[in-house]
């Protein structure tokens, strides 16, 4: 859910979700929409549906700090996804053959 007096309009959330559902509010200049399914899934134990409907298994969604996302980090090459003058996302992305470019850890 987004904190409407936090957000900052660094598109981040606007980037990482694979169905484009989030925007800028162009009055607000907040980011709007998706809520990972927060009411309807996530507090109901499940997974945003974005990730359970995805049919190659492409979403991985939790906490940072959880041994799930700790265990696909430590197996997996990725990259942070990274926006100039912002801070340090929490987005992570598989190195594959859309990256062009990018900073690869």
């Amino acid at each position: 859910r987004v904190n409407k007096d936090k957000c900052i309009g660094c598109s981040y959330c606007i980037s990482a979700c694979p169905y484009q559902v989030r925007y800028l509010n162009p009055v607000t200049h907040v980011a709007d929409k998706c809520d990972f399914c927060l009411e309807s899934r996530l507090q109901k134990g499940f997974p945003p549906i974005c990730v359970s409907a995805c049919p190659q298994n492409a979403l991985l969604f939790g906490r940072e700090d959880s041994p799930q996302i700790q265990q696909w980090l430590k197996t997996h090459d990725y990259y942070l996804y990274q926006l100039d003058g912002v801070g340090k996302p929490h987005l992570y992305r598989r190195v594959g053959p859309h990256v062009q470019g990018g900073d690869n850890v």
